[in-house]
């Protein structure tokens, strides 16, 4: 009777065990507040596991994911940095790491499973404020300015910040009454910008990671427009020759795209992404493209292995070259001794088949900028012809 009992014991702790694989609501301890984000486990063949990350309009897609006794680890995709939390009483606890910083950089977190990828249930049933949709003129504690886009979709707060040399991407969540409050995390970065709209004036909080926050003014404008046209980098000759860049043309008489970028940074990676998918539907274009990364790392294995992490996210089929495994000690203007300086990763210049700089942009706004990408994506075609003319 003992044993009877005994085994009854075991298939009800069984059934009612949480697995891992499944729908995980995770909040991630930012300084004094939670950020919301969503985490689908997925089981594969021979018990492997991979994941997607649920970033509002964005999926991200995540392979090198391992649990083993009870201990989740998640090796983010492109960023340096990692999520690591055990399985106890059908909960995970554990933490977040960025990897390339100097000093450690953990920050805390915490899971529970649902049913739903569904990053803010509880107020789906609140209307949006509507006097916050609409495009915002931001001033930034420092006096810099910003444009702030906020549209409703389906009842959920979405938008983004866009500076004059990139944006903060995906930014997700909701308004009650005259607060609001938007999230985002990508794996590498993490937001919450959080505030109150009383008489037509916005005040609020921007809060990165485990201790970067500022505050934020701001006022509805539908006219206001970020001049990313000041970000120019300063030349010291618009001739481009650099050795081991020239080798890798396709051809002397095609024109070359370089790329200045950092695997640590955001906006490089949606511009990679842009570059490449630019890159497949134009096969007959006479351009080629090479990125040159300027990294964080120990080591320059480790910096490598940092951009093929990123060519295998983007699908990038062009080469992309280590400049510097470290950005503090080896510049940009050491490796590219034409460029006295740069404002902005990613930094993008526009070479015809003479090696004459043409054009020079900085900075990137990515898809979650609507029409702003939209307007990118013209202006980069235009600079294409005025190199291939």
């Amino acid at each position: 009777m003992k044993s009877f009992f005994l085994c009854l014991l075991f298939v009800f702790t069984s059934c009612n065990e949480v697995t891992i694989e499944g729908i995980w609501k995770f909040n991630l301890a930012l300084q004094d507040d939670k950020l919301p984000f969503i985490v689908e486990i997925i089981k594969n063949k021979n018990d492997r596991f991979s994941a997607v990350i649920h970033n509002s309009d964005e999926k991200i897609p995540v392979k090198r994911v391992m649990f083993e006794q009870k201990r989740l680890t998640i090796n983010l995709p492109v960023f340096d940095s990692v999520i690591k939390a055990n399985l106890e009483n059908g909960k995970l606890n554990g933490y977040w790491e960025k990897l390339n910083r100097k000093k450690e950089y953990k920050v805390s977190l915490d899971a529970t499973k649902v049913g739903m990828p569904t990053r803010l249930k509880k107020y789906s049933n609140v209307n949006l404020n509507p006097e916050l949709i609409g495009e915002w003129e931001l001033t930034f504690a420092d006096g810099k300015k910003a444009l702030g886009i906020f549209t409703n979709h389906k009842n959920v707060l979405k938008g983004s910040i866009i500076t004059p040399t990139g944006d903060f991407r995906y930014l997700e969540g909701f308004s009650k009454n005259n607060e609001f409050k938007l999230y985002g995390f990508d794996g590498g970065y993490a937001f919450i910008y959080s505030g109150v709209l009383k008489d037509g004036v916005l005040r609020a909080e921007l809060k990165g990671g485990k201790d970067w926050n500022t505050r934020i003014t701001g006022k509805k404008n539908n006219q206001f427009k970020i001049d990313k046209e000041k970000q120019e980098i300063e030349l010291i000759s618009n001739r481009f020759d650099i050795d081991f860049v020239t080798k890798n043309k396709t051809s002397k008489d095609h024109g070359l795209v370089i790329q200045i970028l950092g695997t640590w940074c955001p906006n490089c990676i949606d511009e990679t992404m842009f570059l490449s998918q630019w890159q497949k539907r134009n096969p007959l274009i006479k351009v080629d493209i090479l990125g040159i990364a300027f990294e964080k790392s120990p080591s320059l294995s480790h910096a490598k292995m940092l951009v093929r992490k990123l060519r295998t996210r983007t699908g990038a089929k062009y080469p992309i070259s280590v400049g510097s495994f470290d950005k503090d000690k080896q510049k940009v203007t050491d490796v590219l001794t034409m460029i006295k300086s740069i404002p902005a990763y990613p930094t993008t210049l526009f070479i015809d088949s003479k090696g004459l700089i043409k054009h020079v942009h900085s900075g990137f706004s990515g898809p979650a900028t609507g029409i702003y990408y939209e307007q990118y994506k013209k202006k980069f075609n235009s600079y294409i012809q005025s190199i291939i003319d």
